[in-house]
């Protein structure tokens, strides 16, 4: 309906003085259609005017649609996009700045055109600009490629409401274009026809911070190759500074516009190959870049490096010039290059992935140092670690349906996010990837190349989990050939939710994601899907309450698993559910599930008192998942009685076996009859219990063993000192118990003293042995204290565990004698190492590099002298990078420098 709106601002708008510069500009855009007859006749003629009345005030812009059911060779997804989001309700309507007003009922972002002018009159002299918008462009008519910058001054500082972002646009017009217009005749001339939103829908995030203060400026350059299809003689363009929210749609607003201006580059910045790649830890992207000076004068440009908020903190990036290298260790690094008239310079920019799993970016922009408000050039690299097993695909456009904590949650460790389009680019290299959780969210939908790709990673044996409220919708030949290969059909919206949005979803009995699950949801924007499941593998696992209708199907297509939610999880009002029906989701994925099996009846042998006997228990895991055993219990009664050998917290893989050692020790001539509880995440019985017997029988004449410890740990022990560590040898038999020898393995007998080696010990008395570790290397090892003797029950062996690390070699403060530094540390070639030798007297010091493993890989020095400071020379160029550590040793002190070697 058309109305003439009184404007009630819901935005807060300064009154200010007027100035004659800089200037505020409204954007007006148009939402139109070549097949729509009150575009032509009342949208496009309204336009005219307003250009006309308001040159310097108004930017016009046509967003066309070609929705369902229409035809227009000039339409944009973009359109569609900014539709949705701010509830576009009918052709022709517009809005000016993305603003929000009142028509006397409701807010609306969307006017009718015969408002246009009486809004855009009481904005003029109530409206001043936050921020100066300036745009300068130029393009190679040889390659189409456009280079545009644009470039913010703030005006006022600005934080955006709720925590929103501010961005960069750059929009790309056409005028006389030649295309019927339904109701007018059939050569009619388009005009400011965006054809291309270089920064999308609601421009490019990262580029201004989120909150700026007066003075501040920014700027960015895009580079577009243009189509074919698009006269060059006949474009402009637009630059824009918006704000953004995904959530909230009144923060979607346009700051400022302006538009462009064509001028001569001063420079040309190209490069070749790709702009992001998949590479291991330590192994470095790098990608050449060409500064070509294309101005009459030599000219002196300035190179600003700089990373992404998403780049792991451990990710190192570089920039290689021919005056040296800038490693990346701050926000912002920068170098600098002269080059000649006419010549061109190469630089690298280098990003390499560090430990923690992720993708990060390396940006550079280029300009002339002496003139920084003009021409800017841009180039940028990414890189994703080729080690990633669990990804998630960010299709979702609202940030609040990430799905990231809930695959932690559910075991996935080091969870990476990508966007659908990296993905598309890379995701045949991520050979590690196991499971692929693709998000369409509330909004987000599946494309043919998209379909494409996530058809490989099934073949690929990628388990995969799609999900989103309107992902299963999709008419594309491609997008339902896959879901149809992957078990699912679509068949209609569900009516169910029409009116107020409330629906019930319930899952299956017995279903090994959705058993018992029965949960109230609220649609957000969309209704749910009726699906149907396909194919022998194909089951559903969630469906409405009280009607046979399939929200969810989950499928196995050649052992690879494949989970279609067509409903946006958090559509689920209750967290906890919606949580663990996820969790449950990517469970699946893994594996049905551990399901633990073994003897419900476990006996032992007649066994003498004060003796022990073993026996071993074989659990074995039926499942498809890891069985994970927390603890097994045995009865407090009987717990000096049965015992479990070894650790009581283990994991057993699908399909395979655990050998549990229990043991019998009687303390009578009894009948014993208790029991164990095996604690695990087994679906099938996550408390197994097993029934324990065992008969105790009286003992017989001669000497019993028995040890005051089960083990001796010797825990970081500095090469070159010792631990000590004791334990008592028991008699508790009836007869003199002869010990004739003690002794570790021949390999391992310069490392450990034992004292005493041979004694005799009287019935029910005991001896206390002592035990030394005496390392000379950097070292852990396993080993056994063997004792041999009378005893009844034979040899007796008890387990060793010992670390050596490099350490001080006494107890002694070494700080007042020896100091030891490097500059620089990290090094990458070439270090200063620094040495003080302190005290009144001369000294003979060996300094030395070791390794992480304790080797010797440089001798630095090993001399006699006097007190003072010395600096050596460590050249790097023979060993790989990782941490090493420099070593003084002087008199039995010494003291020890962590240095890290990054090539």
């Amino acid at each position: 309906m058309k109305k003439f709106l009184t404007i009630s601002m819901i935005l807060c708008i300064s009154t200010m003085a007027i100035f004659s510069a800089p200037k505020k500009r409204f954007l007006v855009e148009e939402h139109t259609g070549a097949w729509c007859p009150p575009c032509g006749s009342v949208g496009k003629p309204t336009m005219e005017a307003l250009i006309e009345k308001y040159p310097d005030e108004v930017i016009a812009v046509e967003l066309h649609n070609a929705s369902t059911g229409r035809v227009d060779p000039m339409a944009i997804s973009e359109q569609q996009t900014v539709a949705g989001a701010l509830g576009l309700t009918g052709f022709p309507y517009g809005s000016i700045d993305r603003m929000m007003f009142n028509d006397g009922q409701k807010n609306v972002f969307f006017i009718y055109p015969t408002s246009w002018d009486g809004v855009i009159a009481q904005l003029i002299p109530t409206t001043q600009p936050v921020v100066e918008v300036k745009l300068f462009y130029s393009i190679n008519t040889s390659t189409r490629e456009l280079s545009a910058t644009i470039e913010a001054n703030f005006l006022q500082a600005v934080a955006p409401a709720q925590n929103g972002e501010l961005r960069f646009n750059v929009y790309v017009l056409e005028d006389n274009i030649i295309y019927s217009q339904a109701g007018n005749s059939s050569n009619f001339s388009h005009q400011n026809v965006c054809r291309t939103m270089l920064g999308g829908a609601w421009g490019t995030a990262g580029l201004i911070p989120n909150s700026v203060s007066s003075g501040q400026t920014y700027s960015h350059t895009y580079k577009y190759t243009l189509n074919q299809a698009w006269n060059i003689d006949n474009l402009k363009f637009v630059g824009i500074v918006q704000e953004y929210h995904s959530t909230y749609a009144d923060v979607k607003k346009i700051l400022n516009s302006v538009r462009g201006t064509q001028g001569a580059p001063s420079s040309e910045l190209t490069s070749t190959g790709p702009t992001i790649s998949v590479k291991a830890t330590g192994t470095p992207f790098s990608k050449v870049f060409s500064l070509k000076n294309v101005s009459g004068e030599r000219t002196t440009y300035r190179i600003n490096e700089e990373v992404s908020a998403r780049t792991p903190s451990n990710w190192t990036a570089k920039l290689i010039t021919t005056n040296g290298i800038v490693t990346k260790s701050e926000k912002t690094q920068a170098a600098e290059i002269t080059v000649d008239a006419g010549a061109t310079v190469d630089f690298t920019l280098e990003l390499t992935p560090g430990a923690t799993l992720g993708i990060g970016d390396a940006s550079i922009e280029v300009f002339n140092k002496y003139d920084p408000t003009g021409q800017r050039s841009s180039g940028k690299i990414t890189a994703v670690s080729a080690e990633i097993q669990y990804c998630q695909i960010n299709d979702y456009q609202e940030s609040q349906y990430s799905l990231l904590s809930q695959m932690s949650s559910a075991g996935l460790t080091n969870p990476v996010e990508l966007s659908n389009s990296e993905f598309e680019d890379v995701g045949s290299s991520l050979n590690n990837l196991s499971i692929l959780v693709w998000n369409c969210g509330e909004k987000g939908s599946l494309t043919s190349s998209e379909a494409t790709r996530i058809n490989s990673a099934i073949n690929d044996g990628i388990n995969v989990f799609m999900v989103g409220a309107i992902l299963a919708n999709s008419t594309d030949a491609s997008v339902k050939s896959m879901l149809n290969y992957a078990g699912v059909q679509f068949l209609k919206q569900a009516f169910q939710g029409a009116g107020d949005g409330k629906i019930n979803i319930i899952g299956y009995q017995d279903d090994p994601i959705s058993n018992g699950f029965d949960q109230s949801c609220t649609l957000i924007n969309y209704l749910a899907p009726a699906l149907k499941a396909v194919g022998p593998t194909a089951a559903p696992f969630l469906r409405f309450k009280n009607v046979d209708t399939v929200v969810a199907i989950r499928s196995t297509i050649n052992e690879t698993k494949v989970i279609v939610m067509g409903l946006n999880p958090f559509a689920i009002t209750n967290s906890y559910e919606r949580n663990n029906l996820v969790n449950k989701c990517i469970q699946w994925l893994q594996g049905v599930g551990p399901a633990i099996s073994c003897v419900e009846d476990f006996g032992f042998t007649s066994t003498e008192s004060g003796q022990t006997s073993e026996k071993t228990l074989t659990i074995e895991n039926k499942g498809k998942s890891p069985l994970t055993v927390t603890d097994v219990e045995v009865e407090y009664e009987f717990s000096t009685n049965f015992m479990v050998k070894g650790s009581k917290n283990f994991t057993i893989p699908a399909n395979q076996t655990y050998d549990l050692v229990l043991q019998f020790k009687p303390s009578y001539a009894i009948q014993y009859d208790s029991w164990i509880r095996i604690y695990s995440n087994a679906e099938n019985a996550p408390i197994k219990q097993v029934n324990l017997t065992g008969t105790g029988k009286q003992a017989s004449a001669g000497p019993v063993i028995s040890l005051s410890v089960s083990n001796l740990s010797f825990t970081d022990v500095g090469v070159g000192t010792s631990d000590s560590k004791t334990f008592r040898i028991n008699n508790t038999g009836n007869q003199d118990l002869t010990v004739t020898n003690i002794n570790v393995p021949g390999a391992y007998t310069p490392l450990f003293s034992i004292d005493p080696t041979a004694f005799t010990v009287a019935a029910g008395a005991n001896q206390t042995v002592t035990v030394t570790f005496n390392p000379t290397d950097v070292l852990s090892l396993e080993t056994n204290l063997t004792i041999t003797s009378n005893n009844k029950g034979g040899t007796v062996q008890m387990p060793i565990t010992a670390n050596a690390i490099v350490g001080v070699e006494d107890g002694s403060t070494v700080s007042d004698l020896l100091k030891l530094n490097a500059v620089p540390n990290p090094m990458t070639v070439n270090s200063k190492i620094e040495f003080t030798l302190n005290g009144n007297m001369a000294q003979q010091v060996e300094i030395v590099v070791l390794d992480a493993s304790g080797r010797t890989v440089k001798t630095i020095s090993n001399k006699s002298f006097e007190p003072g400071t010395y600096t050596f020379d460590l050249n790097s160029s023979d060993i790989s990078s990782g941490t090493y550590y420099v070593i003084a040793k002087s008199n039995g002190y010494s003291t020890q420098l962590p240095l890290v070697v990054v090539k």
